[in-house]
C-alpha cells in the first residue's frame, strides 16, 4: 500500500501564483479613478481661479493705466474725468463698454497714436458693429461713468460711487451676483 502525503491540518497546498485577481486589479483601477477625479477637480478650480485673476487684471490694472493716459492726453491731466459711458440702461447694457474702447483703442489709433491699453492685456468681440472688451468667459464687460454721468443716463447697481464702474459678470455670466469681478473690489 502506498503512503500518500497529505497537507498537515491547517496548512493548505501552496498554489503558484501568475499575475493578479480580478478582484485587485478592480481595486487599482477605481484608486486611479478617485486620483484622476480629485486631480481634474484640482486643476478645473486653479484654471477657473485664474480666469477671475485674469479679469482682475483688466480691472484693477490694464484699464486704470489705460485711463491715467487717457487722462493726461485728451484732458490735460484732470484725474477727475473719465470716459463716457453713455445714456442706455437695460435695452443696451454694453454702450459705455464700446465708448470705452473707442476711447482707449479706436481713437488714438485713429490718430496714428498708440491706444493707451496694450492689445495683448484684452480680449475683444464685434457688437453693434463697434468692438467692446470682453472678459475671460467671452461677455461683454459692463462700463458705467458715475462722475460724468450722461444726461438721461440710466442706472445700475453703483460700487464706485464719483468715479467708474467697470464689472465682468464673473462665470455664471449674471451680473449682480456674488462670482461678479468689480474694479476696485476683491
Amino acid at each position: 500500500m502506498a503512503a500518500f502525503s497529505q497537507p498537515c491540518k491547517g496548512h493548505r497546498a501552496r498554489r503558484s501564483r501568475r499575475g493578479f485577481t480580478l478582484i485587485e486589479l478592480m481595486i487599482v483601477v477605481a484608486i486611479i479613478g478617485v486620483l484622476v477625479g480629485v486631480l481634474l477637480a484640482v486643476l478645473l478650480g486653479a484654471r477657473s481661479k485664474a480666469k477671475v485673476g485674469e479679469a482682475r487684471n483688466f480691472l484693477d490694472t490694464a484699464v486704470p493705466t489705460a485711463i491715467t493716459k487717457w487722462q493726461e492726453a485728451v484732458k490735460g491731466g484732470r484725474t477727475d474725468i473719465f470716459p463716457p459711458s453713455g445714456t442706455s440702461g437695460e435695452s443696451d447694457l454694453y454702450e459705455g463698454n464700446r465708448l470705452l474702447f473707442d476711447e482707449l483703442v479706436t481713437k488714438p489709433q485713429k490718430a496714428g497714436k498708440e491706444a493707451y491699453i496694450a492689445a495683448d492685456a484684452y480680449s475683444t468681440r464685434e457688437n453693434k458693429g463697434k468692438k467692446e472688451f470682453v472678459d475671460p468667459w467671452e461677455n461683454p464687460y459692463r462700463y458705467r461713468n458715475w462722475a460724468q454721468p450722461a444726461k438721461g443716463a440710466k442706472g445700475y447697481k453703483k460700487y464706485n460711487e464719483g468715479t467708474y464702474d467697470l464689472v465682468s459678470a464673473g462665470p455664471d455670466g449674471n451680473f449682480d451676483t456674488e462670482d461678479d469681478v468689480i474694479n476696485g473690489k476683491k
